[in-house]
């Protein structure tokens, strides 16, 4: 007995209940945590209270049939465990674990104790597990699913019953927004069959079916509708059918959810919910939020883009140039013009990277990841043009003239890029260059074998002066040849000259280094020349220099005693106007416009031929414009972008 009472007081320290039982199921001992977990008085245990009064009744058969299991098995080292859900007497239950083990007294089974363990922390925690996979599935589907939805799916549906999902027994319509027109369109509905049958009462009983004012505010995130039926239903129903969905939903609540993206609505939801059914705030709703947000935004683009497509297709499909459409470096169209050209199914360069179609090396010598990121860069701010290289699908290089230029659509940066096919002409440049420089040496030969004759026979004319008489006519017809010969040598000159103008590209040419460049010639040295044209630059051809010097020779050679030349610039509209003005004589009225003629004047004429044949390259013109007797006055236009201020003197930019 002392044993036992000694057992007693220690089981009552501890925190779990600790109980025992009869053959009979009834209690013959329970500790202090026992009865104050149970609710219990010792009283009411020793007037008799059964242990399956603990158990839930649902639980009442298993746990009685697991106290026979227990009694009629026998004793075990470990004893027994079972989980059962406890039952208080005041009704309340929680998830418990019992372990037990026979009493014996006297070699007989006389009875059974244990303590009972509360599971419910554990129980939450696994229930709050489950929650958490079943979020992670729940959210790892809706993103595949987003990811895979083409443009004509119909995601409208899908999100209501996503949300029939999200919310059991809920019913929910599903709204797209026309903010232009300032409305919103059901678009799909979803739940009880009945809820459902409202929802077609009203498309078939307004004229304006599922399509109602949009309201003025639309939460972001899930929000209480406060008045109910009426302000969901944008005040628009009739009432019997407002009766009607408040009967279903008596004592729920209805909450609302705007779909917004970058700042702008995409869609809208509304929910209804059953009376007694709360609907909480979890990372579950709002990320399924935030997803369905980003794919409503996606497929408004790509819907846009369909339709801008169908719209378009006939001028798309009809261009002669080539056409891709390109998003983030990659195409995602072409026409049929593109896939002749590169060679390849239009599947064969949808979906690719520019890189993919391009040549490593462009003609202008850079890399391809150069040359397309500086590109597609600049054609973000203007429109850009380019010759490009492309492969085709073949493993051939075809050469293209493209125009870049940047679409935005709704906020997105679509390129529009136009291909021009220039293989051939690329093809017959190059031969033409290449007949270009055979001709040229030709020339060049033939230039220098004529000037070796001319010399020599001016030197078998020197010769031939000490035989022949000092006759006058004899003399006149010698000195006739000695000009015939320097005017064969001069056309030579002008000749090669005139074939070197348009062989090289133009490029800006800063104007006061090419005018003291030009004035450095032996015979101008001695000019007084005044340069007023700051920072100007033209855009010419590379005799641009030879220009001017030709055009200080003539002022010397035909101004009579000129000293002095002012080389300045003036803007009239959008003309730059460059003046060249001397001291000399001038020019007779009658000769402004003769004097550019070729041959025209007292030597070769080919002066101011070449001057303006050099200037008009690009687009340049000239004119005389001075006063006879005033001095000459030379006014070269130069048209709006083909004059520029480049850099202070000193600065490291080239021109």
């Amino acid at each position: 007995m002392e044993d036992e009472q000694r057992f007693r007081e220690l089981v009552d320290l501890l925190p779990q209940p600790v109980f025992e039982f009869d053959l009979f199921g009834r209690f013959t001992f329970a500790n202090q945590s026992a009865f104050e977990t149970f609710g219990y008085t010792p009283e009411e245990m020793e007037a008799g209270v059964n242990v399956l009064a603990t158990v839930a009744p649902d639980e009442r058969d298993r746990a009685w049939n697991g106290i026979q299991a227990i009694l009629h098995t026998g004793p075990r080292p470990r004893g027994y465990a079972a989980e059962y859900t406890a039952l208080r007497k005041d009704g309340s239950t929680f998830p418990a674990m019992i372990y037990s083990s026979l009493i014996s007294r006297g070699g007989e089974t006389v009875g059974v104790r244990g303590v009972i363990i509360d599971i419910t922390g554990q129980k939450q925690a696994e229930e709050h597990d489950r929650q958490y996979v079943k979020t992670l599935e729940f959210l790892s589907n809706t993103a595949t699913d987003y990811v895979r939805m083409s443009a004509k799916t119909d995601i409208y549906r899908y999100i209501s019953d996503r949300l029939v999902e999200l919310f059991p027994g809920s019913g929910n319509t599903v709204s797209s927004i026309d903010a232009d027109a300032g409305t919103l369109t059901i678009r799909a509905a979803g739940g009880p069959e009945s809820f459902l049958a409202v929802v077609d009462d009203i498309r078939a009983r307004r004229p304006e079916a599922l399509t109602f004012r949009a309201p003025s505010k639309i939460s972001g995130s899930l929000a209480e509708i406060p008045r109910g039926t009426t302000e969901a239903s944008h005040r628009e129903l009739p009432p019997d059918l407002i009766l009607r969905i408040e009967a279903l939903y008596s004592g729920g609540k209805i909450y609302g959810i705007g779909f917004w993206w970058e700042g702008e609505l995409f869609g809208s939801a509304h929910i209804l919910l059953p009376p007694g059914m709360t609907l909480r705030r979890s990372k579950r709703v709002s990320t399924f939020i935030h997803q369905t947000s980003i794919a409503l935004q996606r497929q408004r683009v790509e819907t846009e883009l369909r339709e801008s497509e169908e719209k378009y297709r006939m001028l798309f499909e009809g261009s002669s140039d080539g056409i891709l459409l390109a998003v983030a470096g990659r195409v995602m169209d072409c026409n049929e013009r593109a896939s002749m050209m590169l060679g390849r199914p239009r599947e064969g360069i949808v979906g690719q990277a520019l890189a993919d179609l391009s040549s490593v090396h462009q003609p202008d010598g850079r890399s391809f990841a150069d040359a397309v990121q500086e590109t597609l860069e600049a054609a973000f701010g203007t429109p850009q043009s380019c010759s490009w290289r492309f492969r085709r699908g073949d493993g051939d290089l075809i050469d293209a003239d493209v125009f870049v230029t940047a679409l935005n659509v709704r906020g997105h940066a679509v390129l529009f890029v136009t291909l021009r096919d220039v293989t051939e002409r690329k093809r017959a440049e190059a031969a033409l260059q290449q007949a270009n420089r055979k001709l040229r040496l030709l020339s060049g030969l033939t230039h220098h074998d004529i000037l070796n004759q001319v010399t020599g026979a001016a030197g078998y004319l020197e010769f031939l002066k000490d035989f022949i008489p000092p006759d006058p006519k004899a003399q006149e017809y010698l000195r006739r040849i000695a000009m015939t010969m320097e005017m064969i040598q001069r056309q030579i000159a002008f000749a090669r000259d005139y074939e070197d103008m348009g062989t090289k590209a133009p490029r800006w040419w800063r104007i006061d280094t090419v005018v003291r460049a030009a004035a450095d010639l032996p015979g101008l040295n001695a000019l007084d020349l005044r340069v007023e044209t700051g920072r100007l630059e033209i855009y010419a051809d590379p005799m641009v220099e030879m220009a001017f010097a030709n055009l200080f020779e003539n002022a010397v050679r035909h101004g009579g005693r000129v000293n002095e030349i002012q080389v300045s610039f003036r803007v009239e509209g959008t003309t730059g106007i460059i003046t060249v003005q001397d001291d000399g004589i001038g020019i007779p009225g009658g000769e402004k416009e003769l004097i550019f003629r070729r041959g025209f004047g007292k030597n070769t004429g080919f002066g101011l031929f070449l001057i303006r044949e050099i200037l008009s390259i690009t687009g340049i013109t000239v004119t005389e414009t001075g006063e006879e007797g005033r001095g000459a006055r030379f006014e070269i236009a130069v048209p709006e972008g083909a004059y520029r201020f480049g850099a202070p003197v000193g600065d490291d930019r080239p021109a």
